[in-house]
């Protein structure tokens, strides 16, 4: 079984225990939560029906403030469920009504309401009038960000705006044939995460003729992409099914991320994924020698530097490549100071995870931060027990360079680099709450030497668990991370050619350019496993 066939079959195990039990208010409340596993697996109608025998179910129950809220909650989902189906027209009624309602006063819920309500029109073909909701339910989120001061709680409400501002993106480049409109939408939204007043969405431009920045967004209707450069920015959706683009994206990442994969099927896929990705755009980006790129949720698994053009060439060795965070597209506009040795930096080695089964020493993490510290003035270096959350806390604001060697746990994007194992709780590690509670200020580079460090960035650029998402929202200007489960030897030397270039004066993107290419070059390290995982991402 797949696992959310799984876990509705664990759920409606819950409900029949909780029905045999005749706890009425905790079946519903089961009955809920098993209508959002059978919506989110398709299962629109059997959705519809859980919701309807809870909605009952709490009417049947005292009634009071808590069991009202239970009971209006559950009745939102039964509509938002209704409003995705063939009887979209109906939800439009029922959702208004809602909106008169004195116990939907908070912003959270009047948001959902205006989404459903444009999902409802946008189903029945009503884009305009879709696209007014969809206006509302962002102007409601936007209203709601500017009272939360914490960057991760921005971006949990972003998350729950995602599908107004992907719906909306679709109607005003589809429907509307705007996509200087649809664009704007789409930068609003990654901007979420750290705007907190609706006139702060970027422009694109490109100052640098030498540089293409490349959007993707996965839509309802397929994959769009914006090329934008120093004329101007076009945008458009991709030809190719966005099923078949998921598949060759996602059998390429574990193509990648094996070093014992084919190398035969590996590059013929690379380069079918270079046509289906870029063959509208190549005649322009081929000029260019940097290309920015902003990807968006599966599509951000996506090692790009390793893809082959028609020349039969890595585009990592034609082109400087880079992961935009917001303003991605402001490309050339404000220089970042080079880093030095002079610089305060701080160095986190955590060579063993201690208790955890399974995960090995890395005795080329130890030798990596070890040398990195012997290149620096001021590090402050913490090793082993010293490395804890609140080391960092206390040493990271006064840095400029933050440097982790160690393992990393990933799970479903939720991210944290692990620590020495706590006596009491058995788990450390720092995550993206901890982040948050920091003073990451003054950090210009975060480089995270371990495993699956941008796992985070499939669910997404608003999903605040991301180790990446949070060390930008925390005000890092850049941060370097991989994509898979890393070598260590080959890491060590990718990081001491990346640090070479560094401190000769170039910029975090020709570094680890730089660096690649000569890890490329090592006939043992050809293989993409070992060269392609990371990348910069951050201000441009």
């Amino acid at each position: 079984m797949e696992w959310n066939e799984t876990a509705i079959a664990m759920q409606r195990a819950a409900v029949r225990a909780t029905e045999r039990w005749g706890n009425k208010e905790v079946e519903a409340l089961n009955r809920v939560y098993l209508a959002a596993l059978l919506e989110s697996a398709g299962y629109g109608a059997a959705s519809i029906e859980e919701l309807d025998r809870a909605d009952r179910l709490f009417r049947s129950l005292p009634q009071g403030e808590t069991i009202t809220n239970l009971q209006l909650n559950a009745r939102l989902r039964s509509a938002e469920a209704v409003a995705s189906g063939p009887n979209a027209r109906k939800a439009v009624d029922l959702l208004n009504s809602f909106t008169s309602l004195p116990e939907y006063s908070s912003l959270r819920d009047r948001m959902r309401i205006q989404q459903a309500l444009g999902v409802a029109l946008q189903q029945v073909g009503d884009f305009d009038g879709a696209a007014g909701h969809f206006h509302e339910a962002i102007r409601i989120q936007q209203q709601q960000v500017q009272s939360l001061s914490e960057p991760l709680r921005r971006l949990a409400v972003a998350e729950i705006a995602a599908e107004s501002f992907r719906k909306l993106t679709q109607i005003q480049l589809l429907n509307a044939h705007d996509a200087a409109g649809a664009f704007r939408t789409w930068e609003l939204y990654r901007n979420q995460p750290v705007a907190t007043k609706a006139a702060e969405s970027p422009v694109a431009s490109v100052d640098d003729p030498a540089s293409v920045s490349l959007t993707f967004a996965v839509l309802p209707a397929g994959v769009a992409v914006w090329l934008t450069t120093k004329e101007g920015s076009r945008g458009d959706v991709l030809s190719v099914p966005e099923v078949e683009l998921e598949r060759d994206v996602k059998t390429f990442h574990r193509l990648c991320a094996s070093p014992s994969s084919n190398l035969v099927d590996l590059r013929s896929l690379a380069h079918k994924l270079h046509f289906e990705l870029l063959a509208p755009y190549w005649a322009r980006i081929s000029k260019a020698r940097r290309i920015v790129l902003q990807m968006d949720m599966w599509l951000s698994a996506l090692p790009f530097r390793a893809l082959i053009d028609d020349e039969g060439n890595y585009l990592g060795d034609r082109f400087a490549i880079t992961m935009a965070d917001r303003n991605g597209t402001a490309v050339g506009r404000e220089a970042i100071r080079a880093l030095s040795p002079n610089d305060r930096s701080l160095i986190v080695s955590v060579p063993t995870a201690g208790a955890r089964a399974g995960l090995p020493f890395l005795k080329s993490a130890e030798a990596e931060a070890s040398e990195l510290a012997s290149r620096l003035n001021h590090p402050v270096v913490l090793r082993g027990r010293d490395a804890t959350i609140e080391s960092v806390a206390r040493e990271i604001p006064a840095a400029k360079l933050f440097h982790f060697a160690g393992h990393a746990w990933s799970n479903a994007g939720n991210a944290g680099l692990l620590l020495p194992t706590d006596p009491q709780s058995g788990e450390a590690y720092l995550s993206a709450p901890d982040i948050e509670a920091q003073d990451w200020s003054r950090c210009e580079l975060a480089v995270l030497s371990a495993c699956l460090t941008a796992s985070g960035e499939e669910r997404g650029p608003v999903n605040p668990q991301s180790l990446v998402r949070a060390l930008l929202a925390a005000g890092v200007r850049r941060v370097i991370a991989s994509r898979w489960s890393v070598d260590s030897d080959a890491t060590h030397a990718l990081m001491t050619s990346f640090y070479d270039e560094l401190f000769a004066g170039a910029s975090p993107v020709q570094a680890l350019h730089q660096a690649t290419a000569r890890v490329r070059s090592m006939a043992a390290w050809s293989h993409p496993y070992y060269w392609a995982a990371f990348d910069v991402f951050g201000a441009q």
